[in-house]
């Protein structure tokens, strides 16, 4: 059996899609059954994670609509497809996931397909619509599988996509061996240092763009900048940086820091009384697992991962219809809450774990084929 891991992954920064792919390239080794290979950029940020070169098919996938770059990467891919004999392509994320599905009308392999973000979700009604149809019009492709990262993932693709196509739920996992908190201590961690000892510490680690929302944490800051013993902190890097600044500017707002990317972002979580997430839409960030397992509780908007994800033991799920209704429900979660994280540990990075998840995976190649 021949598996071809097919991504886009073409960003220096580490978000989840990045671990994911990275954990197939550590995990998934060659055996008398499976051989795999790599549809990846040639000089990427993910090519010298590949041991054997030999294994890299080079493919540049764009993320946005490029209908001469994805007919050529669908013509290449059901080419690659008949040459090395592949049986299996896994897409992650959508526009690896459209290619896959179109070449395999005309190629023998059958695809698997981990959206990791849909890209109907958070979008205007005109480019929802597009999108929505074209998810819809791709699920009627014979030979595929789509896998959710939750349970309620699987139930919106039934009811949203098509209520016939063949869904697997599998978690995303981590590698709970290399998230224990750094021990780089830069500026911004001994300002905070300082800050907690008279302050609840609310951070995110984020990307700022529209997806993950930054700009609503800035909003829960400026409605609660009264409230003086709480400061807002967001570690990440994006798009919508400017206009994080520009808004922190224009309201004077001095109970929050944006610090940036910070390859030490594990160190903070041990600043952090609570991890806050504002995304749009979300699968499972793996941050949220990451803040668990290091006994930071979660406080989230209610998007749909987190209803799969937070339970009491662990935090709140912010239910309120506004901005400011939510900003004064946190406060209120905070003010009153006593507990700390509670869950067995063992059992929690068991499910989580990308050996887990990997294994999974690997079950339902065999079970494809």
């Amino acid at each position: 059996m021949k598996i071809l891991i097919l991504n886009r992954h073409n960003s220096d920064s580490v978000n989840g899609l990045k671990k994911i792919i990275l954990s197939f390239i550590d995990l998934c080794h060659d055996n008398e059954k499976s051989t795999f290979y790599y549809g990846m950029q040639s000089n990427g940020p993910l090519t010298s994670s590949v041991k054997n070169s030999d294994r890299i098919i080079p493919f540049t996938i764009k993320r946005n609509i490029n209908i001469l770059s994805d007919i050529y990467n669908i013509i290449r891919l059901i080419r690659v497809g008949y040459k090395y004999k592949i049986d299996i392509v896994h897409a992650h994320a959508a526009k690896p996931g459209m290619i896959a599905r179109v070449a395999s009308l005309f190629a023998p392999f059958k695809v698997i397909y981990t959206p990791n973000n849909w890209y109907f979700e958070g979008q205007s009604s005109i480019k929802k619509g597009i999108f929505l149809f074209l998810e819809r019009l791709l699920s009627y492709i014979p030979s595929q599988t789509i896998v959710a990262v939750t349970n309620s993932e699987e139930k919106m693709i039934y009811s949203k996509i098509n209520k016939n196509v063949n869904v697997k739920v599998i978690a995303d996992g981590i590698d709970f061996s290399t998230i224990k908190p750094s021990t780089k201590k830069d500026h911004d961690f001994h300002a905070l240092e300082n800050l907690k000892k008279h302050k609840k510490i609310i951070g995110s680690i984020i990307r700022l763009d529209k997806q993950k929302n930054p700009l609503e944490i800035l909003q829960y800051a400026n409605h609660l900048r009264k409230n003086s013993n709480i400061y807002f902190v967001i570690i990440g890097d994006g798009e919508l940086i400017e206009e994080c600044k520009n808004y922190m500017i224009k309201n004077n707002l001095d109970n929050i820091l944006l610090t940036g990317f910070k390859d030490n972002y594990s160190a903070f979580f041990n600043l952090f009384d609570y991890t806050l997430f504002t995304s749009n839409n979300e699968g499972l960030p793996l941050i949220m697992i990451e803040s668990v397992f290091n006994d930071r509780k979660i406080i989230t908007k209610n998007f749909r991962g987190a209803l799969d994800f937070v339970t009491q033991d662990i935090g709140k799920i912010l239910d309120s219809d506004s901005v400011k209704k939510r900003a004064f429900e946190l406060h209120d979660y905070i003010k009153n809450d006593i507990n700390s994280v509670q869950i067995d540990k063992n059992n929690f990075m068991n499910k989580f774990s990308r050996e887990t998840m990997i294994n999974r995976y690997i079950s339902l190649y065999n079970d494809t084929i």
